[in-house]
């Protein structure tokens, strides 16, 4: 059985099953490379199929498993920024405490000026950082 904390106190379980009896777990490949996250965490998922309202979902999650994130490392950050997009058509989401605030136009790939901006003042919009310049 598979247990997941969630958010400081909900949890769920799952036993994997093969031909109806549970699996052992099994262990990925060991790698040389090991990923860290660090602050700031910006949040940008794929809207497949065109579907942004999944895609915001997704998102929305994601974002607060990085606010999680945040509170348990201790960095003081409060909010979280995230992006959904189809590749050609983006939308921006703002998660401060428990709520969450979506940019109501759609931002197209012809203003990937724009787009950039956004992202980088998202990248930048915490206590230390500095935006790099494009």
């Amino acid at each position: 059985m598979i247990s997941l904390g969630w958010l400081g106190g909900c949890s769920a379980s799952h036993t994997p099953r093969e031909n109806n009896r549970p699996t052992p777990l099994k262990h990925p490949p060991q790698s040389r490379e090991q990923f860290f996250i660090h602050a700031p965490v910006v949040v940008i998922v794929e809207a497949k199929n065109e579907n942004f309202k999944a895609g915001l979902g997704q998102c929305s999650a994601t974002m607060m498993a990085a606010q999680c994130f945040n509170t348990r490392a201790g960095t003081g950050l409060t909010t979280i920024y995230g992006a959904v997009t189809t590749g050609n058509v983006w939308k921006f989401v703002q998660l401060e405490g428990n709520t969450l605030c979506i940019d109501l136009p759609e931002y197209y790939i012809e203003r990937a000026g724009k787009i950039l901006g956004i992202l980088l003042t998202m990248v930048g919009h915490h206590p230390g950082a500095s935006a790099p310049a494009v």
